[in-house]
């Protein structure tokens, strides 16, 4: 069973604190009736990471645990990173990735001239990043392109779901977020 922490404004509070310095909360996308599918749900970062120890890690995992200890357990502003920076385990640049994105967001105009979802090429995606490409007017399958065009690992916990699925990323996306660790091993196997 998931259990919330009785400081959840703690956890909360670096979600909160990049949308007030991105603006997202004037284009906000409307409430959804849609709840976090079960899955992400009952993945989140911290979960994924504990009920994986045992078993030789994986890149999720790997990205959990970078995530979770540099931006605390809600992820930050981390969705993806690269597999250097989680080879190295790259805490330093982790925590400076999130620093950049809530004290200097992505905009439209850093998208258009982006190949990928790193916008800025600082081996991580964040937040801003992803929202950034939506608000260029990319489409589902075009933010899909950039995200595998990474090379990334990406990891979703339910807050970040939330907060992106209300500023209108769409469940593709998403969900292809949310996946891709399973859709790479099923792949991997198959060849």
């Amino acid at each position: 069973m998931l259990r919330i922490p009785t400081n959840l404004a703690l956890i909360t509070l670096p979600l909160l604190i990049a949308c007030a310095l991105t603006g997202c909360a004037k284009d906000r996308a409307p409430a959804s009736d849609h709840a976090i599918p079960p899955a992400v749900e009952m993945m989140g970062r911290p979960q994924l990471a504990a009920t994986q120890a045992s078993s030789l890690p994986t890149d999720q995992t790997m990205f959990a645990k970078l995530a979770d200890e540099a931006c605390g357990l809600s992820g930050g502003c981390l969705i993806g990173a690269s597999h250097a920076m989680l080879e190295g385990h790259r805490l330093d640049l982790a925590r400076k990735a999130n620093e950049h994105a809530e004290e200097h967001p992505a905009v439209p105009a850093d998208a258009r001239e982006a190949k990928t979802a790193d916008l800025n090429g600082d081996g991580f995606v964040t937040l801003d990043e992803l929202i950034a490409m939506r608000r260029t007017g990319l489409d589902e399958q075009e933010m899909i392109d950039r995200l595998r065009a990474t090379g990334q690992v990406f990891c979703l916990s339910p807050l970040q779901w939330r907060y992106l699925y209300d500023r209108g990323i769409n469940r593709p996306v998403l969900d292809w977020m949310s996946n891709q660790g399973t859709a790479v091993a099923t792949a991997d196997h198959v060849h």
